[in-house]
């Protein structure tokens, strides 16, 4: 029973790291200043994405 319950958690606990990957960066411009940012997070709403998506914190690819 303990190694069947052990082996049930650690298949399911592989299967969640594997379909784990890194969040998109996406290059924001703010509408009203036109200054850009790099961000792996939704902005305001005073914001608009512009280019994306990157693979680093830098919007370079």
């Amino acid at each position: 029973m303990g190694f069947g319950l052990t082996l049930a958690a650690s298949l399911l606990l592989g299967a969640v790291i594997v379909q784990a990957a890194p969040a998109s960066w996406w290059l924001y411009e703010s509408a009203s200043t036109g200054r850009t940012m790099c961000s792996n997070v939704p902005q305001a709403s005073g914001w608009v994405r512009v280019a994306g998506p990157y693979n680093n914190g830098g919007c370079r690819r």
